[in-house]
């Protein structure tokens, strides 16, 4: 039986410190390659800036128009549970044994419908506050959490179509192949 826990510890730690001329940069590993650091740093802070919204909009007792304070909830509990395990698994051995190209596939559908949702509650949610400090500083995490999420998927949507423009196109001409050419009753001489 495989211990990968000790194997993962032997192989690779999970997070390496690289010298700059500028000082210490931190570099996210999995499992054989690099999660770039920008890319990590942007998800870590729109998963922080969704549950700060969360909290913040917990936090508050007293409502005259609750509908889009219970909105603002349900959109930002929900951004920070369907993101968690993307970043997760992005950041751990489970990457390695799935298809690479659904889990980013994945990730952004779920970033764009939860930037997008989050945009329409931040929205909805600032029209029917009561403008009390703490509703103030919910609203205002929200707007943060959406251009977050906007920023993410505008990054992932241009690596999408640099990846494409890298990518030579197939080649879908096929060379005659002698052997499928001949008769059956006839070996190739």
């Amino acid at each position: 039986m495989r211990n990968w826990m000790a194997e993962r510890k032997t192989k690779m730690p999970m997070i390496q410190y690289v010298g700059d001329k500028e000082g210490p940069v931190v570099t996210f590993l999995n499992n054989g390659g690099s999660f770039e650091t920008f890319t990590c740093i942007r998800n870590v802070i729109s998963k922080v800036l969704s549950f700060l919204a969360f909290v913040l909009e917990e936090v508050i007792e007293v409502c005259t128009n609750c509908s889009g304070l219970y909105f603002f909830e349900f959109v930002s509990c929900s951004a920070f549970l369907l993101c968690i395990p993307i970043l997760a698994m992005y950041c751990t051995p489970l990457y390695e044994k799935v298809e690479k190209r659904q889990v980013k596939n994945l990730d952004f559908g779920i970033v764009s419908l939860v930037g997008l949702f989050f945009w329409i509650a931040s929205i909805v949610f600032s029209s029917t506050y009561d403008k009390t400090p703490i509703e103030i500083a919910a609203v205002t995490f929200g707007y943060f959490a959406s251009i977050a999420f906007t920023v993410d998927f505008v990054m992932i949507l241009y690596k999408r179509c640099h990846a494409r423009k890298e990518t030579p196109p197939e080649n879908t001409a096929r060379l005659p192949n002698l052997a499928e050419n001949q008769p059956l009753n006839n070996p190739p001489a």
